[in-house]
Order: C-alpha cells, then sequence, then structure tokens
C-alpha cells in the first residue's frame, strides 16, 4: 500500500487537481497513437456487437462507453456494457468470431476482468484493452492496448483513471463514427468536442469551493441518492460508489425514473442529487425535484450553466460549461467526485484507503480475491 496522509490534501485530491493535464495528453495522442485508435474504430465500426467490460468504476467508465458509442454513432453500433463476473458467467450470446471486446482496468488485474477476457479470446473476438498499465495481465493477453497514461495511482478511488478511461472511449468513439461516415461533418465537430475535455473539466473542477461549502452543510445527512439517465446513468452510479468508498455514507445511483417507482418513498429522508443536462432526461429531473422539495427533503441538481428552471428548482445548483448531451458523462461527473472527497473531510474518513487502515476490513478482504 502507498504511504497514505493523515489529512486535506488527500492523495485523492491531488488526483482530481493532477485530471485537466493528463486529459490533455490522453486526448491529443502521438501520431502512432492516433493511427493505433484509428485502426481499432474500424474494428469497432465492423463488429456484429461491441461489448465493455469492467468491474467497479470500470464497468462504470464501461456503460458510458457504451453511451457514446451508441450516441455517437446514431445507434450504428450494436454495443453493450456488462460486468466482468455477468459477461463470463451468465451472458449467453458473446463475445464471439464477429464481436469486439474492450476491457476496462487500471491494474489490468481483477480475476473477474480477466476472465471475461479469456472467454472472449478463446470464441475468437477481438479484444481491446484499456489500462493504466500496458504491462498487467490484461494488456497482455489482448491484441491491443490502448493506455490512459497515468500509471501511479496512489488512491483506491481511482477517480483519475474514470475520467480517462472516458475521455479515450470518447476519441474511440470518434474513431469509430470515421470509419462508418468520413472525417468531415459531425466527426469533426464531435472531435472537436473531445479534443476540448481537458478545459471543460478545469471549468467544473471550478465549482470546488461550492462544493466543498455544500458538503459541510449537508456533513451529517446520512443517506444520498444520485439520479441520471442516459450514458448519466453512468455518472449515478459512479457518484454513489466513490461516496461508499470515501466517506462510508448510505448512496445510491439510479436511473431518473426509476426513482420515482418506489424510492420515491425515501425522497424525504434523503439527499437527492439530479444529472441534467439538456436533453430527454431533464424534464424528468425537474419532476423528481419537484417532488422532493414537496416532501421536505435536500435537493441539488447539475446542469448547464443558465439553466434557469432546474437552478430554481433545485436547494443548490452547480453549473456546469455547455457540451452535448452524449459527451456530458465526462465533465458531469467531476462535482459528484470532488463532493464525495469533501464528505470524506468533513466526516474525518481517509478517501484513499476504502478502510485499509481499519484491520477488520483488511481481514475481510485477505478473505477474498479480487
Amino acid at each position: 500500500m502507498v504511504p497514505t496522509r493523515a489529512a486535506h490534501p488527500f492523495w485523492m485530491y491531488d488526483e482530481l487537481t493532477a485530471t485537466p493535464p493528463a486529459l490533455d495528453r490522453a486526448v491529443n495522442p502521438s501520431e502512432i497513437e492516433r493511427q493505433q485508435r484509428a485502426a481499432i474504430g474500424r474494428r469497432l465500426a465492423q463488429a456484429h456487437t461491441v461489448y465493455l467490460t469492467g468491474c467497479g468504476t470500470a464497468y462504470h467508465a464501461a456503460r458510458a462507453g457504451q453511451s457514446f458509442l451508441r450516441d455517437f454513432t446514431d445507434g450504428q453500433v450494436d454495443v453493450r456494457a456488462a460486468q466482468a463476473f455477468e459477461l463470463t458467467h451468465y451472458e449467453r450470446s458473446g463475445p464471439g468470431p464477429d464481436d469486439v471486446l474492450i476491457v476496462l482496468s487500471h491494474s489490468g488485474l481483477p480475476t473477474a476482468t480477466n476472465a471475461a477476457l479469456a472467454r472472449a479470446r478463446a470464441a475468437g473476438a477481438y479484444c481491446v484493452t484499456i489500462t493504466g498499465d500496458r504491462e498487467s495481465l490484461a494488456a497482455r493477453n489482448a491484441q491491443a492496448v490502448v493506455d490512459t497514461g497515468y500509471g501511479e495511482v496512489k488512491s483506491f478511488a481511482y477517480t483519475i483513471s474514470y475520467s480517462l478511461m472516458l475521455a479515450v472511449l470518447a476519441d474511440l468513439a470518434v474513431h469509430t463514427l470515421a470509419a462508418l461516415a468520413g472525417e468531415r461533418g459531425a466527426t469533426a465537430l464531435l472531435g472537436a468536442q473531445v479534443r476540448a475535455l481537458p478545459q471543460l473539466h478545469r471549468e467544473a473542477l471550478a465549482l470546488d469551493d461550492r462544493v466543498r461549502a455544500l458538503a459541510t452543510r449537508l456533513a451529517a445527512r446520512p443517506r444520498w441518492i444520485f439520479a441520471g439517465a442516459g450514458g448519466n446513468y453512468a455518472t449515478a452510479i459512479e457518484a454513489a460508489l466513490k461516496m461508499q468508498e470515501t466517506n462510508y455514507t448510505a448512496a445510491f445511483g439510479m436511473e431518473t425514473e426509476e426513482v420515482l417507482h418506489g424510492p420515491v418513498a425515501a425522497l424525504g429522508d434523503a439527499v437527492l442529487v439530479v444529472i441534467a443536462p439538456p436533453g430527454a432526461g431533464r424534464q424528468r429531473a425537474l419532476d423528481l425535484l419537484r417532488a422532493a422539495r414537496i416532501l421536505g427533503g435536500e435537493t441539488v441538481a447539475l446542469g448547464e450553466a443558465g439553466d434557469a428552471e432546474l437552478e430554481s428548482g433545485a436547494g443548490e445548483f452547480l453549473p456546469l460549461p455547455a457540451c452535448p448531451e452524449a459527451l456530458s458523462p465526462a465533465p458531469y461527473h467531476v462535482p459528484p467526485h470532488l463532493l464525495s472527497y469533501w464528505l470524506a473531510v468533513a466526516r474525518h474518513t481517509n478517501p484513499d484507503l476504502m478502510r485499509r487502515d481499519d484491520p477488520r476490513y483488511l481481514d475481510a478482504r485477505k478473505s477474498y480475491t479480487l
């Protein structure tokens, strides 16, 4: 285990603030790397089905990648995200010889992820690993490797890994569209928007002081619900995982509509965070905010700067820079990552360790293999 820190700034905070320059490198690769990504994009465009897999944060990145490939190509690519254990043991139809599997893992070590990779290779699928360690087992066993470019992660929250995986997946989705439709028009526009991700990330990080104040005010609240639709369902479940890992609150990530089908009964007792960029899910987010406020619940909304209706509908509004809904999971996950960090600071937990400083949790961790 890496040397830990006892107070702010923890390693997680350093990695949050180090993300924009790392994104600059990720979306502006060398010519050799760019050509490799273009070749992978051609494979994705030709595949019968593209599968994406991983565990934990990497699985959430896989779900965001599914939305990038689906939305950037307007549904021309059949793409499915599946958790690695589920893909290995319960997925009946693939991946097979005509398919591509994209494996996501920062370390390239998880047993379930490597089992999914081994099964796909044995079935004849073309396998791509996106990782922070190109010498790892998952990298060695894939036909192609995309290195996120940041191997020395010190916080087990893996926030920088998530951001970099999303950037690489968005770039691969642009290359896939180029293979389908050529380099002009929508492809060129989306490519420019992906290259703008570092700046979008910087603008999202500029909310740091506001998020810190929010976390300080709500530090004693034990239950949180994060709601997102489309690609931002991945943002919601990633946000909930970060809360569980870093500050140990009871946090739930849900699809926006699903919150209204049962969990609405808990809205008066929970902090509701809606992730609502312009798009189909925004109106339903407004309905959800209205219900929560009638029940007296705390509400937070993430939306595009200047969205007066969303701002007036929430107790707290965190404005994010304009970007297409299809790309929004990339900047919109930043405030929830900051929130989980500052809640850890306010609740006096170490966001880097996932309780590895507690002997009970160390013993529990030793009882199984990841």
